[in-house]
């Protein structure tokens, strides 16, 4: 079993374009031993200096963030000619693996139930604007949804000090960033944000997103100019609420767009009010039918 400083690797989560993600294993004094995440950066991208520079720089920002809708950084650092960050251990899927898994069999989750999962992502949302960071990456593969129903924002890895975000450099996934990234506006703040969790919200509800294309310059030219259909086009059981508030979120122009997570927050609130509750059980209900 490979081991990076204290941290023992268990198996790999995953891989990306710049890292992979192992479960991993931190052991201590008296048996003790706690699983988490173990990101480590590639080879190819591990001998430059301003990529390491900048992977610290970005987990100092997320290793700041204390919140319980957010994926806790426990650590970062060097160690065995290997570069790395430790993270809480989220036991579940992602919200990508709930949507696909619901609805590709024609599951799809009730309203209140999708809002229900995606509420969590705005409180965290609202806070980390509240510590000036914006988070540059939301979409439903950093959606983590545990078996026991609690849901939180993952991989602030891309984050960055709002007042320090000056990059023309564009980062994120298409199909889910904000039109002023994709135009070359150069710098963005937190409405960006709110534009990904507008197009991740319509996702739950629809099972699509809202501006699409075969290849990623038809995605970018959807994004940056067509209109988009309300969710209550395509699922007639989304209420007129509902609309406003996806309106609000997927508004071009970020001085047009809905102006804080508080606010898109007390408006998804107010319309999940307006069903009977959902608990959390009803969350890892769905997380374990999804799993099946």
């Amino acid at each position: 079993m490979q081991t990076i400083g204290r941290y023992e690797l268990v198996r790999r989560l995953g891989r990306g374009g710049m890292a992979e993600v192992f479960l991993a294993r931190a052991s201590g004094p008296q048996g003790f031993s706690k699983q988490l995440v173990l990101k480590l950066i590639l080879p190819a991208f591990a001998d430059d200096p301003k990529f390491v520079e900048l992977f610290f720089r970005e987990a100092k920002i997320a290793a700041r963030l204390n919140h319980p809708n957010i994926v806790q950084v426990f650590d970062f650092g060097s160690a065995d000619d290997e570069h790395f960050l430790a993270m809480e251990y989220v036991d579940g899927l992602t919200l990508r693996e709930i949507l696909k898994r619901t609805w590709g069999v024609d599951r799809p989750p009730p309203v209140p139930v999708a809002l229900k999962l995606l509420s969590p992502a705005l409180s965290a949302l609202q806070y980390a604007h509240g510590e000036n960071v914006i988070h540059r990456d939301i979409s439903p593969d950093n959606l983590l949804v545990s078996k026991a129903g609690a849901v939180k924002l993952s991989d602030f890895g891309l984050a960055r000090a709002v007042d320090a975000t000056h990059s023309t450099t564009l980062r994120g996934k298409y199909g889910y960033l904000a039109p002023e990234l994709m135009s070359g506006q150069g710098r963005c703040d937190h409405r960006a944000d709110l534009f990904s969790f507008g197009v991740v919200l319509f996702e739950a509800l629809t099972g699509r997103r809202p501006f699409g294309g075969a290849t990623e310059l038809a995605v970018v030219q959807s994004t940056l100019y067509a209109p988009h259909p309300r969710p209550s086009e395509l699922r007639p059981d989304v209420p007129a609420a509902l609309d406003a508030l996806v309106d609000g979120l997927l508004e071009k122009a970020p001085e047009r767009r809905l102006g804080s997570a508080r606010s898109a927050l007390g408006a998804l609130e107010a319309v999940l009010g307006s069903w009977p509750p959902v608990r959390t059980s009803d969350i890892s209900k769905l997380a374990a039918s999804a799993s099946t």
